[in-house]
């Protein structure tokens, strides 16, 4: 009630025009906070509102007021291209479809964690619609907006000097990032800016304009990036980062094609990715191998067969291998039910070993969990609005190249990849990407 009477008060104020810079303000301080919510837990399993849940519905009730007071709702839903707003609602459609259907026929309960596991996939819309609406016709804020989730560096900056360089020297020993950061979200969000410097280091080759030393400096921001996504052993990131640095060069030397852009364009990626590499702690890089060589590790009694796994093998494996072990039901599951059953929580698939054990573990990547949620319609609408942003950006890099747009496609591309390993509902930075990816303008980059 607070809250209510401080936006009429502001509003009453406060002119049309700058009661929108505070909103934009309050948004871009949203972004921000996405880099302070990488602690351990989160509100689904403490159920304590953050940093960034707090500005997050400060900015959506800043949003509805300034919408209200300027009778804008038509443009708030038109800053969406159409089809992808349409796509948008058909995707929410088909999940409450699904949703009825594992109530009322599947007998499915729907618990707390599926409630807010829902509202952390659409915090994420939500930020799409808010960065869309903001962004149109402002390319200041969609400049800004990109630069806002860099942050990340910042927050490990603050982890090594309340930890020293033990801490980063240590990681493996103690698994010290543990206990202070999740470092599977911190590493999904590490690519933005790792990709970020590998796509201005590219571009700058291109640009007359540059001084020498312009993707001398990017290369080595890039460098910094990359080994801290090392640094967090996570496979999924890697992985992620490989594809992603080769597909933004292959995208780089596709247009006005030289063998100079070849050669030059490669050797700078593969020097990033090396050098990051090769700098990386060896204990930190052993444990990465030894994760990556563990991947599909079955237990000896099973005789090599997925299907006679039991759960008791299962909790003898790291927790990542448990759940891709199990990647296979998942599929079938949604196979049987076409329509979804809804975000209602793995915990209640009716998964069991060859001992009739009841298998608990989620699925753990993005995609089968929008399959579970919207069935296989769904995916179809996940993957068009997904391919639409590709489709846009590579429009906009056939018609006017330049760095921020070549940026915009390899992160986007590298977090696309990213999702196939986690199930990251709450990988924010991935929808304003998205938001970005049809709002920025090409011709506004200086050439």
């Amino acid at each position: 009630m607070t809250a209510i009477l401080f936006i009429r008060k502001t509003e009453y104020y406060m002119p049309s025009n700058k009661f929108l810079t505070v909103n934009k303000i309050v948004l871009i301080c949203t972004i921000v906070a996405i880099a302070f919510n990488l602690q351990k837990g989160s509100f689904s399993r403490y159920h304590i509102p953050n940093l960034f849940q707090i500005l997050m519905v400060l900015s959506v009730l800043l949003t509805f007021f300034y919408l209200l007071k300027e009778h804008k709702v038509k443009d708030f839903f038109n800053a969406i291209p159409k089809k992808i707003l349409i796509a948008i609602i058909c995707f929410y459609g088909l999940i409450f479809i699904g949703w009825a259907i594992a109530i009322f026929y599947l007998a499915i309960p729907t618990t707390l964690t599926t409630i807010l596991d829902f509202g952390t996939f659409t915090m994420g819309i939500i930020l799409f619609f808010l960065v869309s609406f903001y962004s149109k016709g402002d390319q200041l804020f969609a400049r800004r907006s990109l630069y806002a989730i860099l942050i990340p560096n910042v927050h490990l900056l603050y982890y090594f000097l309340t930890h020293g360089w033990v801490g980063y020297w240590g990681v493996t020993n103690d698994f010290s990032l543990d206990k202070v950061l999740d470092p599977n979200i911190l590493s999904k969000t590490l690519l933005v800016p790792t990709m970020f410097f590998i796509s201005l280091a590219l571009f700058s080759l291109s640009n007359k304009n540059k001084k020498w030393w312009t993707p001398v400096l990017y290369g080595v921001l890039g460098i910094l990036a990359a080994t801290l996504v090392f640094w967090t052993i996570s496979r999924g990131a890697a992985v992620s980062l490989l594809f992603g640095a080769f597909v933004t060069w292959v995208i780089y030397i596709s247009r006005e094609f030289t063998w100079k852009k070849f050669f030059i364009g490669g050797i700078i990626v593969l020097a990033i990715i090396s050098v990051a590499y090769s700098i990386t702690p060896r204990a930190t890089k052993q444990a990465t191998l030894l994760k990556t060589a563990n991947t599909f590790t079955l237990p000896a009694s099973s005789g090599g067969s997925v299907a006679n796994v039991t759960v008791a093998e299962i909790q003898k494996l790291p927790q990542t291998e448990s759940r891709l072990i199990i990647w296979h039901l998942y599929p079938k599951y949604i196979l049987q039910h076409p329509f979804g059953v809804g975000p209602n929580s793995s915990h209640d698939f009716n998964f069991h070993d060859k001992d009739g054990v009841h298998i608990y573990f989620g699925p753990d990547s993005t995609y089968l969990i929008i399959g579970l949620w919207g069935g296989l319609l769904g995916l179809a609408v996940y993957f068009y609005i997904v391919g639409s942003a590709f489709a846009e950006l590579l429009r906009k890099l056939k018609r006017s190249p330049s760095a921020i747009i070549l940026a915009l496609f390899g992160i986007l591309f590298t977090l696309t990849v990213a999702l196939f390993f986690d199930g990251m509902l709450s990988l924010y930075c991935f929808y304003i990407i998205l938001a970005l990816s049809f709002q920025y303008k090409a011709q506004y980059d200086e050439q």
